[in-house]
């Protein structure tokens, strides 16, 4: 008589799937992590699916706090010199990432990868992206995973996507407020834009706030942001400089009454229009006011210092993997908004005496 085949061990992946949970999150549960936060609620519910299951726990099924991983996706790289704004951003992961003994997979291209083959990985967490665009999140919505999106555009919008953001419009409208405060009238916007000319998103974001402060004001008389195409560079930050000055030198092709004012998608961008500023011979903030975005340390030592929009980049990463070890847990909000601060410094000339 034949021996009847038993059937084969429930694994962990297979109690994570029908909790609804991340095998992470049954894994700790299972072994009776003392370290997690896990709500009470998806704990019961869990050992509820794993008592149904007929799951045993065995000793290889552990989860060592220090084995456990996460990835971090950007197009740019992280030095301070090439990414002086991620780079920060950086730090912020890196601090909480050691605080909690977390290790970090640096992630600089999607193209080859299989997001899917990744979170099989044993004990990894998921993915935080710097600047997610369209095709990134599409490429989760597909595998069905979830992604934690630094300043994502806000247009962007998915169940599976997790936005910690700075708000963009808000930004650039308290920046104009406070050039029509000082008595400015025209007001311009350095952005940048895609090789057909259109706007691209996260520039976009702030020309409307911009232009919605000039329309509150009466000041509005159909702007249009200058910009230039995108186009590729060695470094985030050489490319911004490079847009900020090939927009300035379009603008001031058009003879703009003075003194002018203009605020800029970036602090790289501000430092490129400076030099095409001076190059043509004009003063600022005499003939030309400027307020930047991000304050970059770099930005305070411009001459004049930059006026600038303060953006909490270490704050924005820690942040960003906080969410990502709620969404483990079951509890992580889709949209934190940080907020922003205007720094004023000697780039604005005040026209109101």
């Amino acid at each position: 008589m034949s021996e009847a085949k038993s059937s084969p061990a429930v694994t962990i992946k297979e109690v994570a799937e029908m909790a609804g949970v991340h095998r992470t999150v049954a894994s700790k549960i299972l072994n009776n992590s003392k370290n997690s936060r896990i709500s009470e609620v998806t704990r019961k519910r869990v050992l509820r699916v794993a008592k149904r299951l007929n799951f045993e726990s065995e000793k290889k099924f552990s989860l060592p706090d220090e084995t456990v991983s996460f990835g971090l996706l950007s197009g740019f790289g992280y030095s301070r010199k090439e990414n002086p704004f991620f780079s920060d951003v950086f730090d912020g992961i890196a601090e909480e990432a050691e605080k909690r003994g977390l290790n970090i997979y640096v992630i600089n291209s999607a193209k080859r990868l299989s997001f899917r083959d990744l979170y099989q990985q044993e004990h990894f967490l998921g993915v935080i992206a710097i600047n997610p665009d369209a095709g990134i999140l599409t490429q989760f919505e597909v595998a069905k995973l979830p992604l934690v999106g630094i300043e994502a555009p806000h247009h962007l919008s998915s169940s599976l996507l997790y936005s910690i953001r700075t708000d963009s419009f808000q930004g650039a409208y308290n920046s104009t407020r406070y050039l029509i405060e000082c008595g400015h009238r025209n007001i311009h916007y350095l952005g940048y834009s895609n090789s057909a000319g259109k706007e691209l998103m996260h520039s976009l974001e702030r020309f409307e706030g911009v232009a919605q402060a000039l329309k509150e004001s009466g000041l509005f008389k159909g702007h249009k942001p200058v910009s230039v195409p995108l186009e590729g560079g060695n470094s985030a930050h050489m490319v911004g400089e490079s847009l900020g000055y090939a927009a300035m030198k379009k603008l001031l092709g058009t003879n703009p009454p003075k003194p002018f004012a203009c605020v800029c998608f970036a602090d790289t961008h501000a430092e490129g229009a400076y030099r095409a500023v001076r190059e043509s011979g004009l003063h600022i903030p005499g003939d030309v006011s400027f307020v930047g975005y991000d304050n970059l340390a770099s930005s305070s030592a411009m001459a004049p210092p930059l006026t600038t929009i303060d953006v909490p980049r270490y704050e924005l990463g820690k942040a960003a993997l906080t969410t990502l070890l709620e969404i483990e847990e079951g509890h992580a909000d889709h949209d934190k908004v940080l907020a922003t601060q205007l720094i004023t410094r000697s780039s604005v000339l005040n026209l109101n005496g």
